[in-house]
């Protein structure tokens, strides 16, 4: 249990997007939210879902407040609530994560529990003790709602190809999973000053996939080519939910949209000699995983996968690929002070 639950009242911190799922989280358990404080002037005096906002100055009149914080500036907020003199501050785990279908599922503290096994065993397969810092203070985080834990290991450079961990060629063949409007790509191409075999985008959202066509006309270049679908480990069509401009489109069973998908092993029949792998796509990655194991097992190729959809992903993947291809050498990244932008990398 986390340890915020053990409070009778409490005082959040911002009125971001993260807000109002903090407030259905405390309701929820049967802890009030006496009010939220926010540092926008414009804000002071209104309410937000019902709940009044102050400046944070009210926080003086409190004896021994208890506050959450739910904006992205933590450390800002952090430092801000210590120089006013407040003592128990915490941080909302759920900053960042579009991923949460239940909000009892921003609690990982029962998964963490049952899972100690898991844990430990990933610790020792990870390939760099920064690697195995990363991930204890990830789960620290989760079970304590500390944000300093996340604050210690910062934020890596270079998310998706830190230059660290892979060494990039200039014949690169680069597959992008959740290619987005192709910012990933762009960075590629900085990296390789243009330089590359062959670019594969996938992009399932219509929206989003008319821009990211729009851009490689633009870029007009016959060795970058994009397609609306998602990856899985079966060529199908699944119900989901398609989002029109933020990225987030995910496979769901209730979803009011379909999405097609495919699986790299078929889409590519096995002739072509992926280099290098991307995969952020919001909770699907273990299935396109597996849709691409004999892609991996011939061809070895570098891998950039996401692992903050759930909790369990950040065992589960490494697992899976490391059964996949036992040789490679497992990193995990931190990219983001919020969890959203934790990466596993491999190589051999």
């Amino acid at each position: 249990m986390n340890p915020v639950n053990k409070f009778k009242e409490i005082v959040l911190f911002g009125t971001g997007v993260a807000a109002p799922r903090a407030l259905q989280y405390f309701r929820k358990k049967g802890i009030r939210v006496k009010y939220y404080c926010d540092n926008d002037k414009r804000k002071i005096g209104r309410t937000f879902h019902g709940v009044n906002i102050f400046s944070p100055m009210n926080l003086k009149n409190e004896i021994d407040p208890v506050v959450v914080i739910t904006s992205a500036f933590v450390q800002e907020i952090k430092k801000q609530l210590e120089e006013i003199g407040v003592k128990k501050i915490y941080y909302f785990p759920m900053l960042g994560y579009a991923s949460y279908e239940k909000i009892e599922d921003v609690d990982d503290s029962l998964t963490i529990n049952n899972n100690k096994g898991n844990i430990s065993k990933l610790e020792s397969i990870l390939y760099d003790k920064l690697s195995v810092k990363v991930f204890r203070n990830i789960i620290n985080n989760k079970i304590s709602w500390n944000g300093e834990y996340l604050n210690e290991i910062g934020n890596a450079q270079d998310i998706y190809f830190p230059s660290d961990i892979m060494k990039l060629s200039t014949k690169e063949s680069f597959v992008d999973a959740g290619a987005y409007t192709g910012d990933t790509i762009r960075v590629l191409l900085k990296k390789t000053r243009g330089r590359f075999n062959k670019i594969y985008g996938f992009e399932p959202s219509d929206n989003i996939f008319k821009k990211l066509q729009q851009w490689i006309k633009k870029y007009n270049n016959p060795n970058i080519k994009c397609f609306k679908k998602g990856l899985y480990d079966t060529n199908n069509r699944l119900r989901a939910t398609l989002m029109g401009d933020t990225g987030d489109s995910a496979i769901k069973i209730d979803g009011k949209d379909w999405m097609d998908v495919v699986a790299l092993d078929t889409f590519f029949g096995n002739k072509e000699p992926i280099t290098l792998i991307k995969m952020d796509i919001e909770g699907a990655e273990k299935q396109a995983i597996l849709g691409a194991r004999t892609l991996i097992q011939t061809f070895k190729p570098k891998l950039s996968i996401c692992l903050y959809h759930s909790c369990e992903d950040l065992w589960e993947i490494p697992f899976l690929i490391k059964s996949i291809m036992p040789e490679y050498k497992l990193f995990l990244r931190p990219h983001s002070q919020y969890l959203n932008h934790t990466i596993c990398y491999a190589r051999v």
